[in-house]
């Protein structure tokens, strides 16, 4: 698979336009795609039989994410804080030349809120619950 390349890394999200606001107006990303999904051959790859969601895939520096919305079922908001060691997704990073500059910059409008320092790094959790 030498050929292969990454297409997205996918993020379930309780508000998707609060969500959009944060990655489009604050993050600088583009929106790329948006599209309804709820056709049974989608809903056999996320294993959620008769699930309908806004998929909207998001672009910056040649990377994309996609947020997910779903209706049916709504968003398990069951969430429980994850430990690094637990195998599965584990954060996504952004560098930035000034750090306590882009977090002043960013007040106000987080969807995250700042759980860990650590020198020049910050752990954020989201809002949507933690991690």
């Amino acid at each position: 698979m030498k050929d292969a390349r990454l297409l997205h890394y996918s993020h379930c999200v309780s508000d998707l336009e609060r969500s959009r606001r944060f990655y489009v107006d604050v993050m600088g990303f583009e929106v790329v795609l948006e599209v309804e999904c709820g056709d049974e051959m989608t809903a056999r790859v996320m294993g959620l039989p008769g699930c309908r969601f806004t998929g909207l895939f998001l672009e910056r520096d040649n990377q994309r994410i996609e947020l997910i919305a779903f209706r049916e079922p709504p968003p398990d908001r069951s969430a429980r804080r994850r430990a690094a060691n637990e195998i599965g997704h584990s954060h996504l990073s952004f560098y930035v030349k000034n750090l306590d500059a882009a977090l002043a910059e960013l007040e106000g409008k987080l969807l995250f809120r700042v759980r860990a320092a650590t020198g020049a790094a910050r752990r954020m959790e989201p809002l949507d619950g933690p991690t």
